[in-house]
């Protein structure tokens, strides 16, 4: 993640994913970072998750009278270099990134004083990530996986992951949100798409 990692082990921390975590509670999910934490040097979140995870905004910006605490351990592990929040180099700002997200309709979007108060907290210690090296390597990763799982048999399933893989390939950049569109769409107006593929395609993308 960065020029001085070294040999270190950086871990990524897949319970703050937005994207159907099994892990909604707050206490929940501090319990597993801290968990994490006792066995890698580095835990790595990202942009995305800093903004959209619910869980963790209630961490860092909870109204509850132990929100403070859970921010200041967060925020401790941020500034430690123990939590690693990489954000895009297409953005100078969480905030930057939160308006973007609001332009295009994500879902869950946090309030501008949210991401203000990250930029603030990971000021100095933020990791750049390419953004078009990322965008790239999800499109292209996402594709390889299911046409691996389209088998001989032209069938409903065949058929549909198919379709996928031509509509992926088709898009520049690929978007999550843009993939769960297009599976809802496939999914109400074609009648012959199967549910199994459409489920590959989700799990693939994630």
């Amino acid at each position: 993640m960065s020029p001085d990692a070294g040999n270190s082990t950086h871990v990524f921390l897949s319970e703050t994913e937005h994207h159907g975590s099994s892990v909604t509670d707050p206490k929940g999910l501090r319990a597993r970072i801290v968990q994490n934490a006792l066995f890698a040097e580095r835990l790595v979140i990202t942009d995305s998750q800093v903004l959209h995870n619910a869980a963790l905004r209630s961490l860092l910006d909870g109204r509850t009278p132990s929100s403070a605490e859970w921010r200041a351990d967060l925020a401790e592990l941020i500034r430690s270099g123990m939590l690693v929040v990489v954000r895009r180099d297409s953005a100078r700002s969480l905030r930057e990134i939160r308006d973007e997200h609001e332009a295009r309709n994500v879902s869950s979007v946090p309030t501008e004083e949210y991401a203000e108060l990250m930029d603030e907290i990971t000021e100095g210690h933020i990791v750049p990530y390419s953004v078009d090296r990322a965008s790239e390597r999800f499109k292209t990763r996402t594709a390889d996986r299911l046409s691996e799982l389209i088998g001989p048999p032209d069938d409903d399933y065949a058929r549909t992951l198919r379709s996928a893989v031509e509509w992926i390939h088709g898009q520049d950049p690929l978007y999550y949100n843009s993939l769960r569109a297009w599976i809802e769409e496939r999914r109400a107006t074609h009648r012959d798409t199967s549910e199994v593929a459409l489920e590959a395609v989700e799990r693939s993308a994630n």
